[in-house]
């Protein structure tokens, strides 16, 4: 079995994956009775009633959860009474699993949540039980159970993580079946929750410690005037002042947020998955200004101090709009679909707008297709759009997704063919310089990507190196030969190691860089291999690479936040919410922000 960690976690034990494969395959479905989705077919049975619950996965595990099993009260009294298994809806997040599901009557508990995919000959699976304290629930005949959201977040103890399952305080009863489900009628009457427990308070309590320690984050944005603002799950926005205080903020909802923007004058607007979309004006409070439920906003940009543009997922389109500040009626400029291409495309034979055959594929108008991503960047004077696409049909989980980049104004969102010739994908700045990425390719041996400065001064794409060459005692040379202090004896010659980028290389200046490493110990095909983290650094842009010396705080703390170029902050992201920073290269560092230990 190949099990995926949480992100840079020592923590996570081997014992958690060849439990949940035997608790899996040693019992299978002999053990659980399969729910299928709530779907149009679905015929409710006289004896059974409806189960409904959101998760959002909290946590840096990168495979949606698409199974939740509950046990019937009555589980010790046949052994013809099994725990149902409920199957998520299709296609799969990331980030946010649906599940509505038939069930017989009766009185039931949690049992777990888990994440179970097969993929060729891997096996990709994680197990999270659920505590007795979550609380017990009925299920009437004829009614709807609604269990309201449930977070996953694994809480960063001294050597472990402590997984805990929460139950979101005054969820809507209603919500999932009305948004995700609206074919099926139901009596709000007879909407059921959880059974009261009293422990209410402590939930609540429990729940905000949680939301104000993130361990994962969706985006970074450096503000024009030097804040530096971290979205992370749960509404909270997480916050860096220019002069080094963290402040913890947050919107109302539980959905993630993922685009931010800020204007000159300091207003202040995000937004995130199911619409959700907030302002705050200078001195201000957020106001909820939500759209509709089924646009997931992807990017927001000011395109003046008072007028906004929004980037938006509508699953078989991708949407721009604008607005104003005050009015906030939102015009559609541009908009684009798999087969149609872009509403408003510039051929660049014609130099005249039209529909769908310049900026789609019309042999591919008979096939499903939905937006995956879209992605702005900016390269010398030219803005550039990439659409992802993935077929309808798939879950999205290990999907193969299909880009297309095109240019655009950003004054009208006008959209012509891209001119552009580099070959990199992705386009990010990191420091003081671009980076540009080349995604692996199908016949790229290590499946890794490529990485490239953008050298200003010749508009050229120049290739890291990423490799160094070892002598014995593991000393870290540039040439390939180790260094003979007699001068007489033979030459060594050094041996030449790859390494992988684990985080981007941080550039303070045209060519100065820092960056953390991780080298295979032993070869590929050795099944006990381990890997070396070291902290490079480099004065000519990548070229050569030579060991600074210095140790990370923590060995769990893998990133460098690429906004700040005045020193190193370190992220633990993905392991907790600690941050270090440092002005020497790493030889020293000071833990500027703390996990809190609730």
């Amino acid at each position: 079995m190949k099990n995926l960690d949480e992100k840079n976690s020592p923590y996570l034990s081997i014992f958690v994956g060849i439990f949940t494969l035997a608790f899996i395959l040693g019992c299978g479905s002999s053990y659980t009775t399969t729910r299928p989705v709530l779907d149009q077919k679905t015929l409710l049975k006289p004896d059974s009633g409806i189960v409904v619950a959101r998760i959002i996965n909290a946590s840096s595990y990168p495979l949606p959860f698409n199974n939740l099993t509950i046990t019937p009260e009555n589980l010790n009294t046949s052994k013809k009474i099994k725990p149902n298994e409920l199957r998520a809806l299709q296609p799969l997040r990331k980030d946010t699993s649906i599940f509505a599901s038939s069930v017989p009557i009766g009185n039931y508990s949690l049992n777990n949540i888990n994440a179970w995919y097969i993929r060729g000959e891997y096996r990709y699976s994680f197990f999270v039980p659920a505590s007795t304290k979550i609380g017990t629930f009925e299920v009437k005949a004829g009614h709807v159970t609604d269990l309201g959201t449930l977070v996953y977040y694994p809480k960063p103890q001294t050597d472990s993580y402590l997984k805990l399952i929460l139950r979101v305080p005054e969820s809507a009863n209603g919500e999932v079946l009305k948004n995700y489900f609206p074919f099926y009628q139901y009596e709000p009457s007879k909407i059921l929750s959880w059974k009261d427990d009293g422990l209410l308070e402590e939930r609540e309590s429990v729940f905000a410690s949680v939301a104000q320690n993130p361990i994962i984050y969706n985006k970074t944005y450096l503000a024009p005037d030097g804040t530096l603002y971290f979205l992370s799950k749960l509404g909270i926005i997480l916050t860096r002042t220019p002069h080094g205080e963290w402040i913890v903020d947050g919107v109302d909802t539980n959905f993630n947020l993922n685009a931010i923007a800020k204007s000159n004058n300091g207003d202040l607007i995000v937004g995130g998955a199911e619409g959700k979309l907030f302002v705050k004006p200078l001195g201000g409070e957020w106001k909820d200004i939500s759209i509709e439920f089924g646009k997931e906003i992807l990017e927001l940009k000011f395109s003046s101090d008072s007028t906004i543009d929004m980037i938006t997922n509508e699953k078989s389109k991708a949407v721009i709009y604008r607005t104003d500040l005050e009015t906030l009626n939102w015009q559609e400029l541009n908009a684009f679909s798999y087969s149609g291409g872009w509403k408003n495309f510039q051929s660049a034979t014609t130099n005249s707008s039209n529909k769908a055959s310049n900026g789609g594929n019309r042999s591919n108008k008979g096939k499903a297709y939905r937006i995956f991503a879209v992605n702005t960047h900016k390269l010398e004077d030219k803005h550039l759009i990439e659409v992802s696409t993935v077929r309808a049909s798939h879950s999205g989980v290990f999907a193969n997704t299909s880009e297309k980049t095109f240019s655009y104004n950003p004054e009208t969102w006008e959209v012509r063919p891209s001119d552009s010739t580099s070959d990199v994908d992705i386009v990010i700045q990191s420091g003081s310089v671009k980076i540009g990425i080349e995604r692996a390719g199908y016949w790229d041996w290590d499946g890794l990507p490529e990485y490239f400065r953008y050298d200003a001064t010749s508009n050229q794409w120049v290739e890291f190196k990423s490799q160094v060459y070892f002598c014995p005692g593991d000393e870290i040379i540039s040439n390939k030969f180790c260094p003979n202090s007699d001068g007489k004896s033979k030459k060594v010659k050094a041996k030449r190691r790859q390494f992988r980028f684990n985080s981007l290389p941080q550039f303070s200046s045209e060519l100065d860089a820092v960056a953390l490493v991780s080298f295979a110990k032993f070869g590929y095909s050795d099944k006990n291999k381990e890997r070396q983290i070291k902290l490079m650094k480099t004065s000519d842009g990548g070229q050569t690479w030579s060991d600074t010396g210095n140790e990370l705080p923590l060995d769990y703390c893998g990133s460098f936040v690429r906004e700040v170029t005045d020193r190193l902050l370190l992220s633990c992201e993905g392991a907790s919410t600690d941050f270090y920073e440092s002005f020497d290269n790493g030889a020293n560092w000071e833990h500027v922000r703390q996990h809190d230990n609730f």
